[in-house]
Order: C-alpha cells, then sequence, then structure tokens
C-alpha cells in the first residue's frame, strides 16, 4: 500500500470516529436537554379531583376545565390561585381554593408545574330536605 493510501485511510477512518463521537454527544444532550415547549402534551402537568361521593362535576376557574370526578385535567401553564367547584345533585356544591405554582430554573429549562393539593378531593354533604309546612 503506497503513502497516499494510507494516510487517505487513515484520514478516512479518523472521520468516521468523529462522527460517531459527535452523534453520540448529540444524542446523550438531546436526552437531557429541557428545552422549553418540546415535552409533549401527554407530559403536562395534571390537576386531579376525586370526590365522596365520586361522580360530581368539578370545574376549575377561572378557566372553566371541568370533569366527572376521579378525573383530571391539565394544569394551568400560570402561577396564581385557583378555585375548584365541586357540583353534584342532591348534594350541597363545595368550593375548594387550589395554588398553581409555574417555575423555570434557567431559559433553557422547561417549566415547572407545581399543584397543591393534588388531587383535589371533595367530601360533599348531602342536601338537608326542606322542612314541610305546620299543619294546625
Amino acid at each position: 500500500m503506497s503513502r497516499d493510501q494510507e494516510r487517505k485511510r487513515h484520514d478516512n477512518a479518523q472521520y468516521w470516529r468523529a462522527i460517531v463521537v459527535i452523534a453520540a454527544v448529540a444524542g446523550a444532550l438531546a436526552d437531557c436537554s429541557g428545552l422549553p415547549g418540546a415535552a409533549a402534551p401527554a407530559d403536562k402537568p395534571k390537576v386531579a379531583f376525586e370526590s365522596r361521593p365520586p361522580g360530581a362535576q368539578a370545574t376549575l376557574s377561572p378557566g372553566g376545565a371541568g370533569c366527572t370526578a376521579p378525573c383530571s385535567v391539565p394544569a394551568p401553564g400560570t402561577s396564581g390561585n385557583y378555585n375548584v367547584t365541586f357540583t353534584l345533585p342532591g348534594y350541597v356544591p363545595q368550593t375548594l381554593p387550589i395554588k398553581i405554582t409555574v417555575t423555570k430554573e434557567n431559559w433553557y429549562s422547561s417549566e415547572l408545574v407545581e399543584v397543591s393539593p393534588n388531587p383535589v378531593l371533595a367530601v360533599l354533604e348531602a342536601e338537608k330536605p326542606a322542612a314541610a309546612g305546620r299543619r294546625k
């Protein structure tokens, strides 16, 4: 093998070694990066609702997201104080406060959403029957 051929072979091997190293580093960085908006919708934090008895309609306000407990809805993307109202026919409606905290460690970090309490549990009381009219 001539000296030029040997040099080309050596350069070609170095080239492919560098490509493999770059690909490995890029893959490792992609796995640990938290680019904003990179999370799939399934990864979005949720607010869980539970009621005793089950079956109450839970509505988050402001925003109006709701479902029939036990269930969950995507957490709001804005920090703040929210209310959840539970309604079920034959039971007294109940409104409970929750706090959503959205933080970001760095400009390149994904947002961290904390929901407190989570799950939100409402223990509903049965409505009292209306008093019957008095007879004379």
